[in-house]
């Protein structure tokens, strides 16, 4: 039986490390890196997918229109990740299921990563959260069991992500081995961007 999996994509951030430009607007193939990314997305089928929107919101915005999904504005989006994270938890209902949070500066993901841990949310649902793995470290995005919805939205924000869930649910973690780096990869640097310029174009 196949186990809902709800996406919520994480474009709220500030891109410190690559101003002045903004890493998610950077062009990649056919369009700026945050398309890229949501066509990705789209296409591995999640039941929904929700983009939470902070820095530069309105240009991000028009980008994300062309797309089926949800766009939320998080405006203590400097409060960091985990108020992004919980602005896109408050759009879901129910404790069935999963949702993955994906990150929006992981332009490496194709659709086929997302559905491996799609896949192993429907062969494990019990599981409190599913992670992916290359040769022993641990990569994004991780999908995190509904049933710990209303536990996060009652946590305080920081900068950590949800992290700390692994250190309290060590025993309830389906780490899943991926066949390459993607799921370890971001874009930070104007030295990552040329690594994935390098990469498309090889």
């Amino acid at each position: 039986m196949k186990t809902k999996v709800h996406c919520v994509l994480l474009c709220a951030g500030q891109s410190v490390r690559m101003r002045p430009l903004h890493k998610l607007f950077l062009p990649l193939q056919k369009g700026p890196v945050i398309q890229h990314v949501l066509e990705q997305i789209i296409g591995a089928n999640f039941d929904s997918v929700t983009a939470v929107t902070g820095f530069d919101s309105e240009r991000m915005e028009t980008l994300l229109n062309p797309f089926p999904l949800q766009v939320v504005h998080n405006s203590d989006f400097m409060m960091g990740m985990h108020s992004s994270i919980r602005m896109g938890l408050r759009t879901l209902s129910g404790k069935e299921g999963f949702v993955a949070i994906c990150l929006a500066d992981q332009p490496h993901l194709q659709k086929e990563h997302y559905k491996t841990l799609m896949e192993t949310a429907s062969a494990h649902p019990r599981a409190m959260l599913i992670c992916p793995e290359f040769k022993g470290q641990r990569g994004n995005p991780v999908l995190i069991n509904l049933k710990l919805r209303d536990f996060i939205l009652s946590q305080p924000d920081h900068d950590r992500g949800c992290s700390y869930l692994f250190d309290l649910y060590p025993n309830d973690v389906i780490s899943v081995p991926m066949s390459d780096d993607s799921t370890l990869l971001d874009l930070d640097t104007p030295e990552d961007y040329q690594c994935l310029l390098n990469s498309t174009n090889s």
